[in-house]
């Protein structure tokens, strides 16, 4: 078992002297294959949508509605009455069964008392605080790299030079 373990360790040893990397290359990859920092964008992107959603608070909203219904039954004039208006010479016929509405809405907000403005703002610090959220996500990502990166410097330095005397 011991023999197995020195073995790997000089394999693996031989295997970091050849290709050596920098603290910074290490960094630098870390930084164009880790998946979080696609996130930066993300967020930069929905806080550029949502501050403009805030921003749009003050134009106009226009409107448009229809409606179309088919009555069963209608009220009527009743015959009397009828009568009465067809001797004084108008004709008025009652309701018809189909109905229709068409409304067109323009309304704009005029003042909102500050509520777009602190949309805005709120905006702006949820972003810094994602941002902020993955500074400390990748800071802690760097962290890992260096104890991996010197974990595996101090096993590559302590057999590099020594003879292999186990063996």
């Amino acid at each position: 078992m011991k023999k197995i373990f020195i073995v790997l360790s000089v394999l693996l040893a031989a295997a970091f002297r050849g290709e050596a990397l920098s603290l910074e290359e290490c960094y630098s990859l870390v930084r164009e294959n880790y998946p979080l920092i696609k996130q930066y964008e993300l967020t930069d992107a929905m806080s550029r949508f949502s501050f403009e959603n805030a921003a749009a608070g003050y134009l106009p909203r226009i409107s448009i509605g229809g409606q179309a219904t088919y009555q069963s039954d209608v009220t009527a004039f009743p015959e009397v009455f009828e009568s009465m208006l067809q001797m004084m010479g108008t004709d008025i016929a009652g309701l018809s069964k189909a109905q229709y509405k068409v409304q067109l809405e323009i309304s704009q907000t005029i003042w909102d008392g500050g509520y777009a403005k602190a949309r805005r703002e709120a905006v702006k610090a949820q972003q810094e605080v994602s941002k902020l959220t993955l500074d400390k996500d990748i800071e802690a990502l760097k962290t890992r790299v260096n104890q991996m990166y010197f974990g595996i410097s101090t096993v590559s330095w302590a057999f590099s030079p020594l003879p292999c005397r186990f063996l």
